[in-house]
């Protein structure tokens, strides 16, 4: 599988939980799709070990929603979307799978695509450069997303699939990532890593407090 040239940072600021992350199906239900097979997804992480307060009946019971998305590294904005309304917890929306994202192309064969945004906070346009850390919406959870997080994963191509021979077959192939200069607690471990490709349970960030 392919990994990663560009220098990634995490599309966060923060104390993030990994829902979805790792090379086994058991790990990463992402690994049945080829475009996705090496994508994550991150939900926020309170004090009370959950991802939500209260009962989590409502997005903005859920620590990620509103936070911010940051850009992974330099590059241009090759789509961006803001318009798909944000689900209730417990709902999804297939008719528009990856709800509000940003897809970023960082060179060649590298495209960071960011998804499930808040609708109306996408902050970047098609065809606008983007700096590492730069804020490009907030977290929403809009699309195929039964709870607020952010969807990220990096493919080779800004084409997702093609229509062949009546059946639609997958262009881009997803790509494993190693995100720069992380902080990890995994199995109550803390680790600095200056790269590291998170897996389903860890607790990730730039700075975490056991």
């Amino acid at each position: 599988m392919m990994r990663n040239i560009t220098h990634l940072r995490l599309p966060f600021k923060g104390k993030w939980y990994v829902r979805q992350g790792g090379d086994t199906k058991k790990l990463n239900y992402h690994r049945s799709h080829v475009v996705q097979r090496g994508a994550f997804d991150f939900s926020g992480y309170g004090s009370n070990n959950k991802s939500y307060k209260s009962k989590g009946l409502k997005n903005e019971d859920y620590y990620a929603f509103g936070a911010d998305v940051l850009a992974p590294a330099d590059g241009e904005v090759i789509e961006a979307v803001q318009g798909i309304r944000d689900n209730q917890p417990g709902q999804t929306n297939l008719f528009a799978v990856g709800g509000n994202y940003v897809l970023i192309e960082h060179r060649a064969n590298e495209y960071s695509f960011i998804a499930h945004l808040k609708q109306g906070s996408t902050l970047v346009k098609t065809g606008e450069k983007v700096k590492a850390g730069q804020k490009l919406g907030l977290c929403g959870n809009s699309g195929n997303s039964s709870e607020p997080h952010i969807h990220y994963h990096l493919q080779n191509s800004d084409v997702h699939s093609k229509f062949e021979k009546t059946k639609i077959k997958p262009v881009a192939i997803g790509i494993k990532v190693y995100f720069s200069n992380v902080t990890v607690l995994r199995k109550n471990q803390l680790y600095n890593r200056k790269l590291v490709s998170p897996i389903k349970d860890d607790i990730v960030g730039s700075s975490i407090a056991r």
